[in-house]
């Protein structure tokens, strides 16, 4: 059976604030601080217009980079209540990374994660803080969704189209899956709508510079290790980007790994050696590639490797 990695991580901001509105400088460790010198970061509390039960938060760094702004219901900002962003800021690269809903403290509606050209990378859907709803999943080359499924109470139930198969779901049991036929056609299609586009840019992919397979292939047996029991197929999708200088890096795995297993493979691929880089009129560029592992019986092998150069127009 094959599956969609969806991560999801929120951290929040815990202060008291003393003010109508009020700027709080805080330290790297979010611990409130009297000298700017000190800080990290600063926020910006502001009692919530025409409702005097809402406070409206805004945390920056000290260039006064957009970090995260959002709604509490408290003036103590420990319930979150409303919408909230969230922001990537590296240099002179910032973006949306992120948005979502609260009511209660808890989350609510969907919520959604953003490639940095702004299109949708993942949606899931929530009630009451666990997942209930629509789940999707996205690439950065169409806007169609890659995958689709639905929660109901935290539970995959129902179908769930990947791009290559259509699993069936009951209390989050998988009870049956086809093949998906049109996959294939699909995918050619799209690479030579790609490969259109690069050659009227002289654009010409990142390459491995060794057995990159091999490489992860100790990280991937002990992270598909920890699946459950199952004759299906394994497969797990990895994006990062081929820098420049060909490191690799993916800086928001490794903030987001929810387990040691998964850090540990966000973190072989930060380290790894480095590619050939990507380049565009013969001068090297940046490329973003997902790279899908699978395991099937004990073996682990590159199922599909894809490539979005920056330099790319959509």
């Amino acid at each position: 059976m094959k599956r969609t990695l969806l991560l999801i991580v929120f951290t929040p901001i815990i202060y008291c604030a003393r003010a109508q509105s009020t700027r709080i400088f805080l330290n790297q460790y979010f611990d409130a601080v009297d000298d700017s010198v000190l800080a990290s970061y600063k926020v910006i509390l502001t009692k919530w217009p025409g409702d005097t039960s809402l406070w409206a938060v805004s945390r920056y760094t000290m260039k006064n980079q957009l970090v995260v702004e959002g709604i509490y219901k408290d003036r103590a900002m420990t319930i979150p209540n409303g919408d909230f962003k969230y922001y990537y800021n590296q240099d002179s690269v910032h973006y949306l990374t992120e948005s979502g809903g609260y009511f209660n403290g808890a989350k609510f509606g969907a919520w959604i994660k953003y490639f940095p050209d702004g299109k949708k990378k993942t949606l899931v859907t929530y009630r009451d803080n666990i997942l209930n709803g629509a789940c999707e999943t996205y690439s950065d080359y169409s806007p169609d969704p890659l995958t689709m499924g639905q929660y109901v109470n935290g539970k995959k139930d129902g179908k769930w189209i990947f791009p290559s198969i259509t699993d069936t779901y009951k209390d989050d049991v998988e009870i049956a899956f086809e093949h998906n036929t049109s996959f294939d056609r699909e995918i050619a299609r799209r690479r030579r709508a790609e490969q259109k586009r690069k050659k009227e840019l002289h654009f010409i992919d990142a390459r491995e510079a060794y057995d990159f397979v091999e490489y992860m292939r100790p990280q991937l047996k002990a992270y598909f290790a920890k699946w459950p029991p199952s004759n299906s197929i394994k497969e797990i999708t990895i994006s990062f980007t081929v820098n420049e200088d060909g490191k690799l890096s993916n800086d928001e795995l490794l903030e987001e790994a929810d387990n040691a297993d998964l850090y540990t493979i966000a973190k072989a691929i930060d380290t790894a050696r480095p590619w050939k880089p990507a380049t565009s009129y013969g001068k090297p560029v940046s490329e973003w590639v997902f790279y899908t592992f699978e395991e099937d019986q004990g073996q682990i092998r590159r199922s599909y490797i894809g490539f979005q150069g920056e330099n790319n127009p959509n």
